[in-house]
């Protein structure tokens, strides 16, 4: 073989849907963070928790006193929350200052950016 011809890079034009494209993609980088699937992520008690930076007890009070959007899924197995409605609850609450906790809420909003 001569040198050019072994120098040369061999490309191989591959045609797929966008959907191959996004599955191939996500195959090669998991690390990568799909936006929408992170908004409905799925959180406990304790990541709310430190989210907000409080305990998971006032979590619990949250959902019960102050509506924090939650799901209850039977006795000791916990609470569960979606990302995308606490921190909607979140930015609701903190746009009313007035009460302690909300000048909490404030200030974490203020720190979320």
């Amino acid at each position: 073989m001569d040198r050019k011809a072994t120098a040369r890079a061999e490309v191989e034009l591959v045609v797929m849907t966008r959907d191959q494209l996004i599955s191939a993609l996500r195959e090669a980088f998991p690390g990568l963070a799909n936006p929408q699937q992170e908004q409905n992520e799925i959180l406990t008690e304790e990541q709310v928790a430190e989210m907000l930076n409080v305990t998971p007890r006032t979590v619990r009070n949250y959902a019960h006193t102050l509506g924090l959007p939650a799901k209850d899924f039977g006795k000791g197995r916990g609470k569960r929350f979606i990302r995308s409605q606490v921190l909607a609850w979140l930015d609701a609450r903190a746009s009313k200052p007035g009460a302690h906790v909300d000048q909490h809420l404030t200030r974490l909003k203020r720190a979320r950016g």
